[in-house]
């Protein structure tokens, strides 16, 4: 297994144990796309004639909004760094995207570029990140 965390990212002023952070938070981000779509999916609700009660005022279109709202949130944070890291150059953004949320190493994408330019795209992507959550 290759070595994630190099000298080269604590340049970045990023430790060890941020960068293990922020890596296993990225890599939640299939999770939060499957549950922001989940939100959007219809359901249909079970009623047996019984009132209920609750403490809670909003109602399920509410609850459902709002954790579609941040599941989104999470994703668009994801998606501007991977942006910022790529300096405009769209055709690595699918790449890291893969490497970074994903788990798929380097020698599985077919990267537009050098590993050692892909890895200085990826540290990028971490300091940006650190800088943004």
């Amino acid at each position: 297994m290759a070595r994630e965390y190099s000298q080269t990212i604590a340049n970045y002023d990023i430790s060890r144990e941020r960068f293990l952070e922020l890596k296993h938070k990225c890599l939640q981000y299939p999770e939060w796309i499957k549950r922001r779509n989940e939100c959007y999916e219809l359901r249909s609700s079970t009623s047996d004639g019984m009132p209920k009660g609750s403490a809670v005022t909003s109602s399920v279109v509410e609850r459902q909004a709002d954790r579609a709202m941040k599941e989104s949130e999470l994703v668009d944070r994801v998606e501007r760094c991977l942006f910022e890291a790529a300096d405009g150059d769209v055709g690595i953004i699918p790449d890291l995207r893969k490497n970074i949320c994903y788990g798929v190493p380097y020698i599985a994408l077919t990267a537009p570029c050098g590993k050692n330019e892909f890895t200085k795209y990826r540290h990028k992507f971490y300091y940006i990140l650190d800088k943004k959550v």
